[in-house]
């Protein structure tokens, strides 16, 4: 039985543009508590193991008020909220080569979640925002499946309520009103090109299906409803530089390129393109720390230009994060916002977080 204690504050400020006249500063803070189970070192059976994850959101982001982005500047944005977030059974069977997992869980942990992109603060870095799946603040009842028919292979498979609590997760303004389920089916091969640890490289593709109704992107006074949503998404990340030593941290530089692509007749973000680059210990002694820089572009539908005139949305992202200690970081970020919201005033963003790992 293992337990976790990890609590999350940013301080972000908008610094001009977006869709406010004023600038401002706001706090966003997140507790997460979590417990894990091992049900063979409780002498129950093996293989098993049992997790349960509790969660607190407060404060404010700057995305809603002030900055407009669809892409989200802060990944713990959310509305404020104290709930048992995950709880779930995870079976390993026939020496690992299977794993079942059943219970209320966050699809993003399993599908579309780059190692690398995790160190960047912008949420369309850790979660493909064309992609309508169950995740942070709204996880939700779910069954996956993961086999590994082959060394550095893995095919994942999911199919989750499409819309927990009544509603949809992550970007969930440009998904209400899907109701159903949302599956999912993904391949990994992960490859040792430059290294046998830390980023050596993982590539997925994926394909998700949608089955609530969503309305067609039509100006209509009442628009007709399709029955379904469908789209796929590639992410890949690869170490592409080690640098010689013996240090016990392992340093070079990473880098990632994830695309998605969703019909433009039902989704408001129809195409989406993230790329960034990773350096851990980047500076002499501060091998733990970590360099990165990112562009995120979302593409609004066309049919969304020709009605209200948003086109597109492009975010760079700049951050350094140090590890003070072995439980504190400091990470500084930087966000540059073209055109937010498809249509907004160019915006500059800087913020502060700091993480306690206990």
């Amino acid at each position: 039985m293992s337990f976790e204690a990890t609590y999350t504050g940013e301080v972000f400020s908008n610094l001009r543009g977006g869709i406010s006249s004023n600038d401002a500063t706001e706090y966003r803070g997140n507790l997460d508590l979590t417990a894990s189970l091992d049900t063979e070192r409780l002498g129950l059976w093996p293989g098993g193991s049992f997790f349960f994850y509790f969660q607190d959101g407060h404060g404010q982001g700057i995305t809603d008020d002030y900055v407009g982005d669809v892409q989200t500047i802060s990944n713990i944005d959310a509305h404020d909220f104290t709930q048992v977030s995950e709880y779930w059974l995870e079976q390993s069977l026939f020496a690992e080569q299977l794993r079942i997992k059943l219970g209320k869980q966050d699809a993003n942990t399993d599908f579309g979640l780059l190692d690398i992109g995790g160190d960047f603060i912008n949420a369309s870095f850790g979660l493909i925002l064309t992609v309508p799946m169950p995740t942070f603040p709204e996880p939700a009842l779910g069954a996956a499946l993961f086999l590994q028919p082959a060394d550095g292979m893995t095919l994942g498979a999911g199919a989750y309520d499409g819309a927990p609590d009544g509603g949809s997760s992550g970007f969930d303004a440009r998904f209400d009103g899907e109701r159903g389920a949302f599956t999912i089916v993904e391949l990994t091969l992960r490859t040792s090109l430059f290294s046998d640890t830390w980023h050596a490289g993982a590539y997925r593709i994926a394909a998700w299906y949608h089955s609530g109704d969503v309305e067609k992107i039509s100006g209509a006074a009442t628009p007709k409803v399709l029955s379904d949503n469908y789209g796929f998404y590639l992410a890949f990340e690869q170490l592409l530089f080690v640098e010689a030593g013996d240090s016990e941290e392992v340093q070079g530089l990473a880098g990632f390129v994830q695309f998605g692509w969703a019909p433009d007749d039902r989704n408001e973000l129809p195409l989406y393109f993230g790329v960034g680059l990773l350096y851990s210990g980047a500076l002499p002694c501060r091998d733990a720390d970590s360099l990165g820089v990112g562009v995120a572009h979302a593409r609004f539908s066309d049919r969304v230009e020709r009605l209200d005139g948003r086109d597109h949305e492009t975010v760079v992202e700049l951050f350094y994060k140090a590890q003070i200690t072995p439980w504190l970081s400091l990470q500084p970020d930087l966000q540059f916002v073209a055109n937010p919201g498809g249509q907004g005033r160019d915006a500059l963003a800087v913020g502060l977080r700091f993480t306690i790992d206990l």
